[in-house]
């Protein structure tokens, strides 16, 4: 997975390049409101407000005179970064470490042509939420802090042995109706959305996925060894 890293110094690794004033950041993710019509009804129904991905654009060149040979070596090295930013990776500013958010190419990278210099337009989408960079644990009931701006999705692993486990965080209840033996796991992501039993999909979840809200989420697990796991996360 590559890993974007704008620098203090100006450079962005791992392109070794300058990144130019014209580059385009923007600041937050755009939102979307969820409004459908519905024929014979007045008004719409309300389905709520999503967030976007968002976008920038790095415009960056190389410091100094390259002959033509350095030029072509640069270039290869930097398409193979790019190449592997077809699937996301990592955008993080040196001047605040501890907050990321995945990216990827977004589109067709521009080169130009400037004699002795190598610039190139990299156009990249990003996920509209930044996440912290440590992960958090909290093994049973308990208090699990999100200490960001935004709503999060948290990882529920619950092994056996245990009879229909339920986990609660805040007012919303997670339960799983069977029997968990010893070598069997549970795996609730509220993030993705998703429940697994030994990574096959869960039928007798009840399908509920409660988001851990900004600050303190009071935790209750009943009948089995549960272990929390989440990022902050930033708007």
């Amino acid at each position: 997975m590559t890993a974007v890293v704008i620098k203090n110094d100006g450079t962005v690794d791992p392109f070794g390049l300058y990144w130019l004033r014209d580059s385009k950041f923007q600041l937050m993710a755009s939102t979307r409101d969820g409004l459908e019509e519905v024929d014979g009804m007045n008004g719409a129904v309300d389905f709520g407000t999503e967030l976007e991905p968002f976008e920038i654009t790095l415009e960056l060149i190389n410091e100094g005179n390259l002959t033509q040979a350095q030029k072509i070596t640069l270039r290869d090295t930097v398409v193979g970064y790019l190449n592997n930013l077809r699937e996301y990776g990592t955008l993080t500013w040196e001047s605040d470490p501890t907050r990321i958010v995945a990216v990827r190419l977004n589109g067709k990278p521009t080169p130009y042509d400037i004699p002795g210099r190598f610039k190139i337009s990299v156009p990249l989408l990003c996920q509209p939420l930044w996440t912290g960079d440590t992960e958090h644990t909290l093994s049973g009931s308990g208090t699990a802090t999100n200490a960001g701006t935004f709503e999060t999705g948290v990882k529920v692993t619950v092994v056996g042995p245990c009879t229909d486990p339920s986990v609660t965080i805040g007012s919303y209840t997670m339960t799983y109706t069977g029997t968990l033996t010893s070598s069997d796991t549970l795996i609730i992501d509220t993030g993705a959305l998703t429940c697994t039993y030994n990574g096959v999909n869960a039928l007798t979840f009840n399908g509920v996925f409660p988001k851990l809200e900004v600050g303190d989420n009071t935790v209750n697990a009943t009948g089995a060894v549960v272990t929390l796991t989440w990022y902050d996360c930033f708007l």
